[in-house]
């Protein structure tokens, strides 16, 4: 095998010197970042080679039609590039390929009936691009094919029947298309089927009773957002290999089959909008078999019909159980204190029932990072037991109850929470103090609170005058108690009265230094109120502007196209929470092509949540990279009601964020693939490492991202990563004038770079800082907040401190486990040379979070220093 880094090849283009290596026979230049075109003259030399990869760059071009001269290919790997135009007819001249892969791309055009003609092909993946058409009838001649890909092509008509004639199928992948009618009954004789997807089309019918007993391989089904009613089939207990069934956003009715609980490896089980039913005790009786799933980890019921009082076989649960929906049905009665006994649950969903009773503080017991309790009628106070969960991080919704009493002052212990809704209680009294504590809350809705708000000068060493105009007027209003040198101000402070006026004249420039600052307290006072809306007209006009910009550019959407794409912003499509917004999934026209979309939903009620969009926008108009989310198109208007509403649409990249893989693998689905092995996180590292290098380096602008987290880097099917969330983003410019550089606290706790917190300008060194964060938590698995040791050692010192001696100690242990994929190292699996190159990456991550900004590595070293690394883990340095 041949291997080619970027570094080796000139203008990162693939040279035409290839077509003298006339004996080739095996040519990868599998992740280099290279650019250009396929050339067409250089490979069709090539007639000994049996083995060509090209895949995850950046090539751009149509695949070259002489690519069928190449008689002698068994694999042939283009995934994951830029390539457009067509599928050439040409490439079913291969008749020994075994391998074809072309997803990831921007292909159009039909499949090519002619590829039916390849007998020997085990594997087909063309899924991921911009096709049209239906399903050739042809591929059901591919009788030896085990992997067939065709997700998210946008192709239209039924299932063909002839590929039920596929009996050595294993994994077929037809998700996100236009596929309508029924399935095909033959589908059903592909009895070695492990994976079958065939969510989010418009497939229609009922499944047949017999299901379970033809698929008894079965281990994945997705079966989610389509048109499928009737009944569950019982018989699909037979399918005792099965680990996920996803039957999510059908119109399935009727009770749910207690003999799903025969399944024992069952970890995800989502039958969430549909029409099931569980009206008595014995409707319930399914709750009661799952606790024979010993590995159950997310079940979604949202959406049903489920009603009566939740029974107590629900505590019974798998103690492996991290998700629970059963929002949006109309259960009754008290939620159960031994809920509290789901010791790993991380998102509890209850909904919009009909709840009654307090909340049980055992909840406490859960480390919830989810909690959605809204719309209920539940009594009582808020217990500060929940209040004090370290673990509550991203939602904690109590609104539209019926709670009393105040919020309790342990509101401030929620130091990680990112929204906080208890509006539309009967919850009184004063706003805590201590809600000043929760530094990452971006959205907070307390409405029914009382209280002033207050200036408090207390205990520090003002001396001189007190003025008595303004707030100075009312004693209740302000409080100067521990200043021993003031003097006047009202009768009711009862200070001294202050000295002669040629004493006053001797404080009165030192008195500028205390005075100027409580002055600017009270303009602002004043004066925001009447720049706010003089501001927000100009930001108003910059948004519009930018916008306007944006959707000229870019196909339009409406308000109306993004509801219908998300079923209304419904909350089985959301896919994540950040401070200024939501994020929803949604399947929409674009360009004329049904294609799935991320949808990012501005909440413009949350402070800053305008200038966050002003600042993706201007970030997103200028930036093409292939580790950078790709914005498709804006939305800027008005909602049903009547109200501004601002989104922006962008490529949806199916494979959730770096923080899920590293924190919480079980949000993979539990395949067994779930834990990233040493050279996929090194080559995650190089994508980031990529895009920050674009970004500062080659744009004629410097763009600072701000925000650099595992959570704001998205991972598609390959593993390629994405860099998203330009909320943050700042403009460099040359020109001071123009520059939106600020000085600010810009990022998240963890990540931030030092300078930041004394008032630094934003820089670049800060996205190198956060870089080399990033850096140490993909390679220790912790988290930069996470508690290092007893001394409280920051992470970069935690890992400082263990190099070189002890570094096996610090390392994320899962990159031990199992052997290496043969993929990438085909002739060694020396852990020592793991533990050298490991060493090696941590080292960069250590240089480049130096605390000095001027000590920092530069981003174009630390990508190089990468590269040096991945090959020589890989064996080709």
């Amino acid at each position: 095998m041949v291997y080619f880094n970027n570094d080796n090849l000139p203008a990162g283009e693939i040279p035409e010197e290839f077509g003298t290596l006339v004996d080739l026979q095996s040519l990868s230049l599998l992740y280099n970042n290279l650019s250009g075109s396929i050339p067409a003259n250089s490979f069709q030399t090539l007639r000994k080679l049996q083995h060509l990869s090209l895949a995850k760059n950046k090539l751009s071009g149509v695949i070259p039609h002489s690519l069928g001269n190449l008689t002698s290919l068994t694999y042939l790997l283009l995934n994951n590039n830029s390539l457009t135009g067509t599928i050439p007819p040409s490439l079913s001249e291969l008749f020994s390929l075994t391998k074809l892969g072309l997803a990831g791309n921007n292909l159009t055009g039909v499949i090519p009936p002619s590829l039916g003609n390849l007998s020997n092909l085990l594997w087909l993946d063309i899924g991921y691009n911009y096709l049209t058409g239906t399903i050739p009838m042809s591929l059901g001649n591919l009788y030896s094919l085990t992997l067939l890909e065709l997700s998210e092509t946008q192709l239209m008509g039924p299932i063909p029947p002839q590929l039920g004639g596929l009996s050595n199928l294993t994994y077929l992948g037809l998700e996100f298309n236009n596929l309508t009618g029924q399935i095909p009954d033959s589908l059903f004789n592909l009895s070695s089927i492990q994976l079958l997807s065939l969510q989010s089309n418009n497939l229609q019918g009922s499944l047949p009773g017999d299901m379970g007993n033809k698929f008894p391989q079965l281990e994945y089904l997705y079966l989610g957002v389509n048109e499928f009613h009737g009944f569950i089939p019982s018989s699909l207990c037979n399918s005792t290999n099965l680990r996920d069934l996803v039957l999510e956003y059908n119109q399935f009715s009727g009770p749910i089959p207690p003999y799903l609980g025969q399944l024992d490896g069952l970890f995800r089980l989502e039958l969430g909008v549909n029409q099931l039913e569980a009206r008595d005790p014995t409707d319930w009786n399914f709750l009661t078999s799952l606790t024979n799933c010993s590995i159950l980890s997310h079940l979604g019921l949202s959406a049903n019909n489920l009603g009566g009082m939740l029974p107590s076989s629900i505590t019974n649960l798998s103690t492996t159980l991290q998700i629970l929906y059963i929002d949006y049905n109309a259960i009754e009665g008290d939620i159960p204190e031994a809920l509290g006994n789901l010791t790993i649950l991380t998102q509890l969903r209850l909904a919009e029932n009909q709840l009654t009773g307090n909340i049980p503080s055992s909840l406490a017991n859960c480390p919830l990072n989810w909690l959605d309790l809204q719309g209920n009628m539940l009594t009582g106070p808020v217990p500060k037991e929940i209040l004090q969960m370290p673990s509550l991080s991203v939602f904690l919704d109590m609104q539209n109850n019926m709670l009393s009493g105040p919020l309790p002052a342990e509101v401030g212990s929620l130091i990680n929470l990112q929204q906080l809704d208890i509006s539309n209680n009967r919850i009184s009294g004063e706003i805590p103090k201590s809600l000043g504590e929760c530094l990452l809350l971006g959205y907070l809705n307390l409405r029914n609170l009382t209280g002033i708000i207050s200036l408090n000068l207390s205990f520090n060493d003002f001396y001189g005058v007190v003025p008595k105009q303004g707030i100075f007027q009312n004693s209740s209003a302000f409080s100067i108690t521990g200043n021993s040198r003031l003097c006047g101000g009202i009768p009711e402070l009862r200070l001294p009265s202050c000295p002669s006026k040629v004493y006053q004249k001797h404080h009165s420039q030192k008195m500028k230094l205390i005075i100027a600052p409580i002055a600017a307290i009270l303009g602002c006072i004043i004066l925001v109120p009447l720049l706010v809306v003089r501001f927000s007209r100009c930001r108003s006009l910059r948004n519009s502007q930018t916008s306007e910009t944006l959707m000229n550019e870019r196909p339009r959407v409406t308000y109306g196209d993004l509801a219908r794409a998300t079923e209304g912003f419904s909350s089985t499509n959301l896919i994540g929470n950040g401070s200024f917004g939501s994020v929803y999934k949604g399947f929409t026209n674009y360009d004329g092509k049904a294609t799935s979309v991320a949808i990012k939903v501005f909440n413009l009620q949350q402070h800053g949540a305008s200038q966050s969009f002003l600042a993706e926008c201007q970030a997103l108009r200028y930036v093409r990279h292939r580790n950078l989310v790709k914005i498709l198109t804006v939305c800027s208007g008005f909602d049903s009601a009547g109200n501004d509403f601002k989104a922006l649409v962008y490529e949806f990249i199916p494979n959730g964020n770096l923080d899920e893989w590293l924190h919480n693998p079980s949000r993979r689905d539990g395949l067994a693939n779930s834990l990233l092995d040493i050279n996929q996180r090194i080559s995650i590292a190089i994508d980031v490492a990529s895009a920050l290098d674009y970004l500062h380096n080659h744009k004629p602008t410097s763009i600072v991202h701000c925000d650099l987290k595992p959570s704001n880097i998205l991972l598609d099917h390959d593993l390629v990563a994405y860099v998203a969330d330009f909320g943050l983003a700042t403009f460099l410019y040359e020109d001071a004038n123009q520059s939106t550089s600020i000085r600010a606290l810009k990022g998240t706790i963890g990540y931030i770079a030092p300078e930041y917190g004394i008032g630094n300008e934003v820089s670049t060194y800060g996205d190198i800082f956060s870089y080399g964060i990033l850096l140490l938590e993909l390679f220790t698995e912790k988290r930069p907040t996470d508690s290092t040791s007893e001394e409280g050692f920051s992470l970069h010192q935690y890992v400082e401190m263990a190099l070189p001696q002890k570094i096996t100690e610090v390392i994320d242990q899962n990159l031990f486990l199992g052997e290496h994929s043969e993929a990438y190292k085909p002739d060694k699996s020396d852990m020592e040379i793991d533990i050298v190159c490991i060493t090696s990456v941590l080292t960069v991550g250590i240089q480049c979070s130096k605390e000095e900004p001027a000590e920092r590595m530069q981003i174009t070293d630390a990508l190089r220093e990468l590269h040096r690394i991945r090959e020589k883990l890989n064996g080709t340095l």
